[in-house]
């Protein structure tokens, strides 16, 4: 399948359609697919090389009392002539050439080095995720640089969380199974990424090491005045919690979403209402913002006891 990419620059989505077979009889817009494409790639070998590339983070905050609990680490290309351009766009072409691979380990990187810095801040980040491709994992070294990340930053091993996708995990599920088992092994987590979206069942992917399933925010969307909505993403983070999963709720946006998670048993969220994925520096001035009010309401129950 080839894409046309709208407006690369600002490309948010692609319009996929089968390539001709013959590009000397291709139709214009084919032809200039090709050279964008090929822009795009020569572009990113140059994000990489000149440091364009950007780690943001997202928290994930605790339904049960507001608190801080991790973040996801979001990668984002700031493009110095077309500006923000969408992972969407990059990621698929970085996998299609093998810069995914460093483009990875760019950000597992950054990002244990970053959680490391403020874990021994004092920042509460239990768990930091980062979000890998099916490609990266089926790289025979890919293991070991995990572990070298985590031996060369200090990050322990049990706040680190490795999203897949839903439909990395369906695709193949006995084959992943091993691999994930040795990363479990190291201590790290493993998590489910956009439960929902590939219509897989729980069951299905029970024997896998899973120890968080993030469910799509469609979900969520659906627990707003509808009952069979409800009734599903508690049937849902039931089902988790009876496999040993924590459940993270993704692209929570109003606060109605927030109380109908809290009622259906959810243990934490991440969204919009709670804050957009944020620079370092933006992320730290919210999560000590964050751990104020937690801070005094902590102490008021100490003095009520005492």
């Amino acid at each position: 399948m080839g894409c046309d990419l709208v407006g690369y620059g600002f490309l948010t989505n692609t319009i996929c359609r089968p390539w001709p077979l013959d590009l000397r009889s291709a139709p214009q817009k084919w032809l200039n697919y090709s050279l964008v494409r090929l822009d795009l790639e020569g572009d990113l070998q140059s994000a990489l090389d000149e440091n364009q590339l950007r780690v943001y983070y997202q928290p994930i905050i605790s339904l049960r009392d507001g608190s801080l609990r991790g973040a996801e680490a979001l990668l984002r290309w700031e493009h110095p002539q077309r500006g923000m351009i969408s992972p969407s766009v990059f990621i698929p072409v970085a996998e299609e050439t093998g810069l995914i691979t460093p483009i990875g380990d760019y950000v597992l990187r950054t990002a244990c080095a970053q959680a490391k810095a403020w874990i021994d801040e004092g920042m509460p980040l239990s768990v930091i995720g980062v979000n890998v491709s099916i490609v990266q994992i089926r790289d025979d070294t890919w293991l070991n640089r995990v572990k070298a990340a985590l031996s060369d930053t200090g990050l322990d091993a049990e706040r680190l969380s490795l999203e897949l996708t839903e439909t990395a995990f369906a695709s193949d599920p006995h084959s992943l199974a091993s691999l994930l088992r040795k990363i479990r092994g190291l201590g790290v987590g493993v998590a489910i990424d956009d439960f929902g979206m590939g219509h897989s069942s729980l069951s299905r992917l029970k024997n896998l090491p899973v120890t968080h399933l993030k469910i799509d925010g469609s979900f969520v969307r659906d627990t707003e005045d509808n009952d069979s909505g409800k009734a599903m993403l508690a049937s849902i983070i039931e089902m988790a919690h009876n496999l040993g999963m924590k459940a993270i709720a993704e692209w929570v946006e109003t606060k109605a979403q927030v109380e109908s998670l809290r009622s259906s048993g959810r243990d934490f969220a991440q969204g919009y209402f709670f804050s957009p994925p944020l620079p370092a520096d933006r992320f730290r001035a919210f999560a000590l913002e964050r751990m104020a009010p937690v801070s005094r309401k902590r102490r008021a129950a100490v003095v009520k006891a005492g």
